[in-house]
C-alpha cells in the first residue's frame, strides 16, 4: 500500500498544505477584487436610487400626489399628464391657470425630471406598490424583473446579483418599492477571468511545490535507503561493508557514524568469535586425542596394572586441563555478556597481593624463582575472588616464564584517587610486535609456545576482563631477555566528605 510509504506520506502531506494556502489565498484573492469590482457599483446604485426617489417625488409633485393617493399605474399616470399638456396647449387660459398655480407647463411635457438621465447612463429603473403591483419600468429594463418583496416597514435597501444584472431595492417614504439596477456582463467577464487566472497559477504552484517537494523527500530519504542497503548487505554476511557518509545531512551523518562505529564492533566480535572458535577447537583437540590415544594404546592388548594406573592418569591430568579451559571459557563468555556478579566490597589491595603470593610460592620455590614484596596499604572496592584470580594469573605468568634464579618484585601503594600493583620478573620478555596482542585469548607469545608447560593462553585475558570489570587498566612493558612489568590500576575508595 503506497500510504504505507513515508515518501507518500510526506508527499499527501505537503499536497494538502498546499492546496489549502493556495485555495484560501485563491478565495481572498477573489473575494477583495470582487469587492473592489462591485462596491462602486453598489455605491451608485444607491446613489441613482436616491436620484430616483427625488425625482418621483419632490421634483413632480403631482406625482407624489398621484401616488401618495393610490395610484397604480405610472404609465397612467403620464398618460393623464400627457393629455393635460394638450390641453394647456389648446387653451391659454389653461395655462395661465396653471402658471396661477405655480406649476410649469414644461415639466408636464416629460417624464419626471432625472429618471431620463438614468436610462441614458446604462441604468434601469422600476417601481412596485406596497401589495406588489407593477406601477412601471424604464424602456431599457430587462423583461423579467422580480418583485423584491420587501417589508414596507420603512426606508430600506438591499442589493442583489441577478444573472448579469446587479440591483439595489429600496422602499420610499410611502412604502413604493424602487428598483435601480444595471448590467455587469463586463465585470462578471473580467471575475471569470480572474478566477480562470488564479486557478491556472495555482495549480502551476500546486505542480511546482509538489515537485520541489517530491525532489526535496527523494534527497532526504536517500541516504535512509543506503543505509538500508548496507545493512541489508551487511546481514547477509558482507561485514566489511560500511555506509557512505558524504552527502548526508549532519543528522544522518552522525546516524551513519554510529552505525558504521557499530559495524565495526560488530565485525570486531565476529572476528574474534571465529578466532575464539579455532583457538577452542585447537586447544581441544590436543587433550582429546590424547585421551584416545592413551586408550587406544591400553585397549590394543592386555596391560599390567601399573600400565593402566599411568594411562588412568595421564587421562585424568588431560580432563583436569580441559576441565580448567572450559572454566576460563565459560567465565570469559560470562564477562562479555556483562553476567558475572561483581560484588564489589572494601578490601587492602596488599593484604590481597601477600595470600597471592603466599599461594604461588611453591610454585616459585620448585623454579628457583624468589618473590620480593614491597607492599602498602592500599584501600579500594573491588570483587576479592576476582581480584586475587588476577594477581594469581600475573604471578603465575611471572613464574611460569621466569628464568631459572630469576625474581619477580611485587609492589602494591596509591592514594586516595588511585591504587596499583606491580608484578616485574626477569623472564624471557615479550617481542615489541607481540605487546598488542598479549592479552588476546588463546594468544601467546612464540617464546611460551616452545616451553610446552600446557597452558591455555586465556590467563591474561581473564586478567584484563576483571581489571575492566571492576573499572581498571592494565599496562605491559616488556624487553626480550630482560624481563616483563605488568602494571594495573583500580580507582581508589570512594572519598566520603
Amino acid at each position: 500500500m503506497f500510504l504505507e510509504s513515508i515518501r507518500w506520506r510526506l508527499q499527501l502531506w505537503l499536497a494538502f498544505l498546499l492546496l489549502c494556502t493556495l485555495s484560501g489565498f485563491g478565495v481572498a484573492m477573489f473575494e477583495l477584487h470582487r469587492m473592489q469590482e462591485f462596491e462602486p457599483i453598489e455605491d451608485e446604485l444607491q446613489q441613482r436610487l436616491a436620484e430616483l426617489t427625488r425625482a418621483l417625488h419632490s421634483t413632480s409633485p403631482r406625482l407624489g400626489v398621484y401616488l401618495r393617493s393610490g395610484g397604480t399605474r405610472l404609465s397612467e399616470w403620464l398618460g393623464r399628464e400627457q393629455a393635460d399638456l394638450g390641453q394647456t396647449n389648446a387653451t391659454p387660459e389653461l395655462k395661465d391657470k396653471d402658471q396661477q398655480k405655480g406649476e410649469s407647463p414644461s415639466s408636464l411635457r416629460q417624464e419626471p425630471q432625472g429618471i431620463e438621465d438614468l436610462e441614458v447612463k446604462g441604468f434601469y429603473w422600476a417601481i412596485w406598490s406596497r401589495d406588489g403591483t407593477f406601477l412601471g419600468r424604464s424602456s431599457n429594463a430587462p423583461p423579467n424583473l422580480l418583485f423584491p418583496g420587501l417589508a414596507a416597514t420603512g426606508p430600506s435597501e438591499e442589493a442583489h446579483l441577478r444573472s448579469h444584472y446587479y440591483e439595489v431595492y429600496g422602499l420610499d417614504p410611502f412604502g413604493h418599492v424602487l428598483l435601480v439596477g444595471r448590467s455587469v456582463a463586463l465585470e462578471l467577464k473580467k471575475m471569470h477571468s480572474l478566477a480562470l487566472w488564479l486557478i491556472g497559477m495555482g495549480g502551476a504552484v500546486l505542480a511546482l511545490g509538489l515537485g520541489g517537494g517530491w525532489w526535496i523527500v527523494s534527497g532526504a530519504l536517500r541516504p535512509v535507503i543506503q543505509i538500508s542497503e548496507t545493512a541489508s548487505r551487511i546481514s547477509s554476511g558482507n561485514l566489511s561493508e560500511r555506509i557512505n557518509t558524504r552527502g548526508s545531512s549532519s543528522e544522518l551523518a552522525c546516524l551513519a557514524k554510529v552505525l558504521n562505529s557499530m559495524f565495526e564492533r560488530m565485525e570486531t566480535a565476529f572476528a574474534r568469535q571465529k578466532q575464539f572458535t579455532a583457538d577452542a577447537s585447537h586447544e581441544l583437540r590436543t587433550p582429546l586425542a590424547i585421551m584416545i590415544t592413551e586408550a587406544q594404546s591400553v585397549l590394543a592388548r592386555p596391560r599390567i596394572a601399573a600400565e593402566y594406573r599411568q594411562t588412568v592418569e595421564i587421562c585424568l591430568d588431560t580432563a583436569q586441563q580441559m576441565a580448567r579451559l572450559t572454566e576460563s571459557l565459560l567465565e570469559l563468555a560470562r564477562f562479555d555478556a556483562h553476567q558475572a556478579p561483581v560484588d564489589c566490597q572494601p578490601l587492602d589491595l596488599a593484604e590481597q597481593a601477600q595470600q597471592c603470593v603466599d599461594f604461588i610460592r611453591p610454585l616459585a620455590a620448585e623454579r628457583g624463582v624468589q618473590i620480593r614484596c614491597q607492599l602498602q596499604p592500599s584501600p579500594m572496592m573491588g570483587n576479592p575472588d576476582y581480584i586475587g584470580r588476577a594477581i594469581t594469573n600475573l604471578l603465575s605468568n611471572a613464574v611460569r616464564y621466569n628464568r631459572v634464579n630469576g625474581e619477580v618484585q611485587v609492589t602494591t601503594g596509591g592514594d586516595n584517587a588511585s591504587v596499583f600493583l606491580v608484578v616485574a620478573d626477569t623472564g624471557i620478555g615479550i617481542e615489541p610486535e607481540e605487546l598488542p596482542r598479549i592479552f588476546d585469548r588463546f594468544y601467546r607469545a612464540e617464546q611460551a609456545r616452545n616451553r610446552g608447560d600446557g597452558c591455555t593462553g586465556l590467563g591474561l585475558a581473564i586478567c584484563k576482563a576483571i581489571v575492566d570489570a571492576h573499572a581498571g587498566r592494565i599496562e605491559v612493558a616488556s624487553r626480550p631477555g630482560i624481563g616483563s612489568t605488568f602494571t594495573v590500576t583500580w580507582p581508589g575508595p570512594p572519598h566520603h566528605p
